[in-house]
Parts: structure tokens; sequence; C-alpha cells
């Protein structure tokens, strides 16, 4: 059952646990309970099942209804999950209660002292330096919780309130509360390069075929004996004694001879385990060898069945070129005249090359298919002459097609960002003078996701990016420009992703973002003024990045970003400003940095945001406006914190963000075919992450930088 459960990158296939499922569901409807403890359905169940106790603890009372019994399937699951997040420590219990910021345990080890068996995290808070009291933490706990609690952070501006500590941003999602309930299941030990696997660019079938080799389930003649089934176990082929998985692709001659046609080093691999052999080789070779090679394995078996079961023996050479040819593709069109009525069709199985070029959709020796924007047309060619006919602009043509598309083109990419370092200034060159600091933050944490950020000598940037701050604390957007806020988030983002928060005067940064708070909660930009939820989100996102958030009033903050909403859902810039994607990623991600998601009509919300894809699958920032790659983070980003990111075509959108990648050049526009650049090369990449797009590392939806990083800092893993 394993096999076919667990996670396709940890070597399953993805299906899901249905009872696993629910109750990761269910608890969804706990965790409502937890955090709106005011709503009329939680006000209803705590008069009936809790009155004098919370829903943690609570029993399953007399005559329970349905309802209130799923419910408390799930609770187990929550509480093993959830943690305190410490403001004035009034609400929290020292033991027994989860406070502690550790994923891994979150639970004060030491023994319960006798003499305050009940006291508060409070009593452990020094008011006046908003900081922990050492000096009594050292001596009520051991080493190791003294250190644990002095890494977290306390922020008597706001209470104590819950937070789910699977996902950095603390909000309750159902895709990981049931991987914590299923466990992350381990990969095979003999082949670690299940996402290489399942991401190269050929068809299911062959994919399907290699993984069930890996697996043990390919039905060879000793897997069949292993089972009681009663078959000869020679090998049709050569006549070996036995037919294993080893022998069939490694050892037979037939095998040895396809391997050495399609040139692959399999073929002299000296470890007779087929695992450890393919993982030897997969794991160096590059994305179209290792497309051959695992074609070759499926060729191979192919020409099993086919002496097995028709009693047809092929040459090496033909299995070659199966591997090479990788299946066939279907072209099919029907033709219609304006008034619907059929006029003629055509459709054709012809091969298709491992790789396809820009506008090809296959090729056969005497025949072509090309592919217009605007008129498809079909070609046939004999004898040196060409004839050509071409679909009407009356008729309405509909093409059914299977073939592969070129995936995300990683080295190109990286490629692309890498070229600005030919320039002075490394990364500044692709953008404006004045946004040079964002340049380096957009081209790096590209590089980061893309698992090449060591390409950069962070020796040349973190003195550069010091350079950019200005006297007043915060960071100009290039050496001698004047200090604004969205700079001084940028800086911060760059050092975080090498590590390096450290050389910051975190106080003097930390104070000039809290000067920039107004009265009544806002934030301005820079000494000018300008006040916008995007200055907002910035000062709450670097506050915590820094962990300093108590810096600033959280509740008013807070309050004016809630007074930005409208009544469609979404969010401006100011009160009454109209709603926009970017603005509502800018409040959502401080809302869910801050613990108040619960605040948001998720559904009016989430209708708003679904409703920005249009029919070419991208995403728009406001009603009938063009698709454009950068909002496929702002929207993206904002559905994922809602837990309403299935409401889209997942789908459709990481087609649309491939079609907008530069093919010969690497980078990636906001449209097909328009020029690329690093602005939207950042958002295409962190939108396919959010997708989880294989081979990409995750990035956190609030923080805008990836997950490992995000965890290093905020849970010190």
């Amino acid at each position: 059952m394993a096999a076919y459960v667990n996670a396709k990158k940890f070597g399953g296939l993805g299906f899901r646990r249905i009872q696993d499922f629910n109750v990761a569901m269910i608890g969804k409807q706990g965790w409502r309970l937890i955090i709106n403890p005011d709503s009329l359905v939680a006000r209803v169940f705590k008069a009936r099942y809790y009155s004098k106790g919370d829903f943690l603890n609570a029993g399953l009372g007399s005559s329970p209804s349905f309802v209130w019994r799923s419910i408390l399937e799930g609770r187990n699951l929550i509480i093993n999950g959830i943690g305190r997040w410490i403001g004035d420590g009034r609400d929290t219990l020292i033991w027994d209660t989860p406070w502690i910021w550790d994923k891994d345990n979150p639970f004060i080890t030491s023994s319960k002292l006798p003499f305050c068996p009940n006291f508060r995290v409070s009593y452990l808070i020094d008011p006046e330096t908003n900081a922990w009291k050492m000096d009594v933490v050292r001596e009520w706990f051991s080493t190791e919780d003294a250190i644990r609690i002095q890494r977290t952070p306390v922020s008597l501006s706001r209470k104590d309130c819950w937070y789910w500590r699977v996902e950095a941003h603390g909000n309750y999602r159902v895709k990981s509360a049931y991987r914590r309930l299923c466990g992350e299941a381990s990969q095979l030990e003999s082949f670690g390069q299940w996402n290489r696997l399942w991401g190269l660019p050929i068809i299911p079938k062959v994919k399907n075929c290699v993984w069930r080799c890996l697996r043990g389930v390919l039905p060879t003649a000793i897997a069949l004996r292993d089972k009681e089934v009663d078959i000869e176990p020679n090998y049709r082929i050569c006549g070996a004694p036995e037919e294993s998985v080893e022998h069939v692709f490694l050892s037979c001659p037939f095998a040895q001879a396809t391997w050495r046609l399609l040139h692959r080093e399999i073929a002299t691999c000296k470890d007779e385990n087929f695992n450890n052999c393919l993982a030897t080789v997969f794991g160096s070779a590059s994305v179209v060898d290792g497309a051959v090679m695992v074609a070759g394995i499926w060729a191979i078996w192919k020409a099993q069945n086919q002496a097995c079961w028709e009693l047809k023996v092929v040459r090496p050479e033909v299995a070659a070129d199966w591997a090479r040819e990788d299946g066939f593709t279907s072209v099919a069109a029907v033709l219609l005249d304006g008034a619907g009525t059929f006029i003629g069709g055509f459709n054709k199985l012809v091969t298709c090359p491992l790789v396809p070029s820009k506008n090809y959709l296959g090729s056969a020796p005497d025949q072509a298919f090309t592919v217009s924007r605007f008129r498809p047309s079909f070609s046939q060619t004999t004898s040196g002459s060409e004839h050509r006919t071409s679909i009407h602009p009356l008729f309405v043509p509909i093409f059914l097609w299977s073939f592969r598309m070129e995936g995300l083109l990683v080295e190109k990419h990286i490629k692309y960002i890498l070229s600005a370092k030919e320039s002075k200034d490394e990364f500044e060159s692709v953008v404006m003078e004045h946004l040079r600091l964002n340049g380096a933050y957009w081209g790096l944490t590209t590089l980061d996701i893309l698992g090449k950020i060591n390409a950069v000598d962070q020796v040349e940037v973190i003195p550069w990016v010091l350079q950019c701050q200005h006297e007043s604390g915060g960071f100009s957007g290039n050496i001698g420009h004047d200090p604004h806020i969205l700079y001084t988030l940028s800086a911060i983002q760059v050092l975080a992703l090498f590590d390096k928060l450290d050389v910051l005067d975190i106080d003097k940064v930390s104070n000039y973002i809290a000067g920039l708070q107004n009265e009544d909660g806002s934030f301005s930009g820079d000494m000018w003024g300008e006040v916008d939820t995007r200055f907002s989100y910035v000062a709450i996102s670097s506050l915590a990045l820094l962990r300093k958030l108590d810096n600033i009033d959280v509740e008013k903050a807070v309050q004016y970003i809630l007074s930005c909403k409208n009544v469609d859902g979404g969010f401006g810039c100011t009160p009454g400003a109209e709603s926009h994607a970017g603005q509502i990623f800018c409040c959502v991600g401080a809302l869910a940095i801050t613990g108040s998601l619960h605040q948001v009509d998720k559904d009016l919300l989430g209708w708003w945001l679904c409703e920005r894809q249009v029919k070419c699958g991208g995403l728009n920032g406001r009603p009938e406006k063009l698709p454009d790659v950068c909002y496929s983070w702002w929207v993206l980003s904002s559905l994922i914190m809602i837990d309403r990111v299935h409401w889209i075509d997942k789908e459709k959108l990481v087609q649309f963000i491939l079609d907008c990648q530069d093919r010969e050049n690497g980078g990636i526009s906001d449209r097909p075919d328009d020029a690329v650049d690093v602005f939207h090369t950042y958002f295409g990449v962190a939108g396919l992450s959010l997708l989880e797009y294989p081979g990409l590392k995750a990035i956190d939806p609030a923080y805008a930088l990836p997950v490992d990083v995000v965890n290093r800092i905020i849970f010190g893993k």
C-alpha cells in the first residue's frame, strides 16, 4: 500500500489515504473553533459541550451530535500540531502547553516545579526590557530548555494566540495536516532521484514503467514466481535461466547492445543492483540524457513483451529507435463552417522526437505539421514539390494532440540571471538604477529556488548591500540614494538568504522602520509621508524577520489593514481604494504573519482572487486586465494563505508561465513573446515553486523567501 499512497517524491504514486484526508479536513473545523471562539458556531458548541472549559479539553458529552463526534475525530491531529505564540504571556501556562518555538518539541522538558505548577509564561518576561528573565530561566530549567526559551520571541503589545506549527505562516492547511497525519515517508535507500524522474519531459507510461522497476512490481518471471504464479523463469529474448530486473536491463546481451546504441553509461555500470546502478548514472545525467535512459528502459521492456506475447524478437536497433522516438503523437483536426456544420476531418499518428523544437508538433519522413498563432496549416512534400492546404478563417479548427512540451528551462534561467554579473554592478544592470537592491533580491531568490545561490559570491554582495544603508538605519535602492522602507526589506531578505543578518545593527534598522508608523497604524514609505498597504506589509515582514515586531503597535497596524478591505473581499492601497491583487498579497501576508487571518472573509476574498484567472490560464491583477506572470505570485500566494488555491486551474497556470520563457536565452516575460526581465523571471519561478513544480525549492507564501530560510530565521532550524 505504501508504494501507492506515498508522495511521488518519496517513491509512491501520490494516492490519498481517504480516511486520513477526511480527518485532516475535519481538523479544519476544529481549528476554526480555536481561532474564532466568538463565532456563532463556536459559541453554540461551547454552550452545548464545553461550557466550563475549552475545545482542546472538551469531552464527548451526552447525546452528542454526529457533527460533534466528527470534529472530535480531528482534535488529536490539532493538538499534536498547534503551538502557542507568546505575546504578553498572560494566557499561557509554562508547563503542559506547546509554547516553545521548536517544531520537533514545543513543550518544556524540565520537571515541573512544586511551588509554581500553574505559573504563566508572563512570569518569565521582563516587562521593562520586553525580554526573558534569563536569570530565572536558567535557575528553573535545564540548559537545553533555557536555550530554546531564549530563542522564542515575545511581544508585549499583543495577546497570546494559537498557531499551526507545521506552516511557517502559522495557519492550518489541510495539505500540511494530511502530511503530518500520514508521516513523511522515507525515500528508497537505493534511489533518491524521484523528483527528477517525474519531472522528465516524456509521456507518463514510460515513467510509470521505470517506477515499477524501482519499486519491484514489474511483472518479471522472478517477481511472478515470488507471487506463486506458475510461469517459466527463463528470459525469452536471450534464453537466460532467470528473468530478473537486473538481467533484463543490465546484464542481458540485448540490453547491453541497446544501451551502447543509445550511448548511455548504464551499459558500463558495475553495480549488480538495478536501483543503485540507475541512481548512480541517472543522478549525473542531463535532463535529455536522463529522458533517453528512462525511455530505453521502457523500450527494452517493450521488446520483452513482444517476445513473450507475440513471439517476436526485435533487434537492438529497433529498441533503440523506440527509445529515441518515445512513443507516438496523435494529431487531429475537425473543420466546421460558420454554422457549425461538419466539413471534414483529419487524423494521423506521427512519431515525435524527445525534445521538440519551438513550433514543432511532429514529423515523419514525408510530412510536417506547423503551428501558426492565427491559421493552422498542413504541408505535404512530395518529390521536391510542396502542396499546402490552408484552413480558411471561416472555419473553426479544433486540434486534439498529445505531445511533450519543454518544461522549466532551469539551466538557461540560471545562466540568464548570472549573465548580469558581466556588468560592474552584477544584478543591477537589468533594472533601473534606483531599484538595484530590489533587483539583487529578485535575482538571488530566483537562484536559491533553482538551487544555485552558491554560484554568487556573498563576499561581493554583502559589502555592497551594507553600503546602501543610510545613517538613519534604512536602506536605499543603490549607493547614495534616499532610504525607503521597500529597499530596507530587500536588504534584509538578501542578507537572510546568505544567513548574514548578524552583520546588521538590528536595533537601528528596526527603529527606522518603527519610526515610519503613523498614529492610525499605517506606515509611510519614507520621510515624504506616502502611505500604502505595501508599506504595512514591508514593515511587518521586516520586523518579523528581525524578531522585532514588538517595536511597533501591531494591533493598530492590523486594524489599519482591515480598514482597507472592500465590499468585494479584496484590499486596496488605502481605505476606499480599488481592490488589486498586489495590495491583497500585502494585506493578507501581513495578516498571516501577525496571526490575524481569521478576520478575513476567506470565501469572498477567494472568489475575487480566483476570478483573476483568464482563459489562457494566466492571472491578472484587476478585472478586464491582461494576464501577467507577476500575478502568478500575488494571486497564488494569497490563495494559498487563505487555503483556496484549489479554486483555480493550476495546470493551466503552470503552462502559461512556461509559455512565457525565452527558450533561447533564458528568462521569463510578463506574457508570451514579450521581453524578459529579472522581475518576471523571479515571480514566474516563485509561482512555479508555489505550484510545487518538480525540482524547485519551496517558497514561503507570506515572507516571499525559501521555506528553509524562513525556518532558519523564525524557528532557528
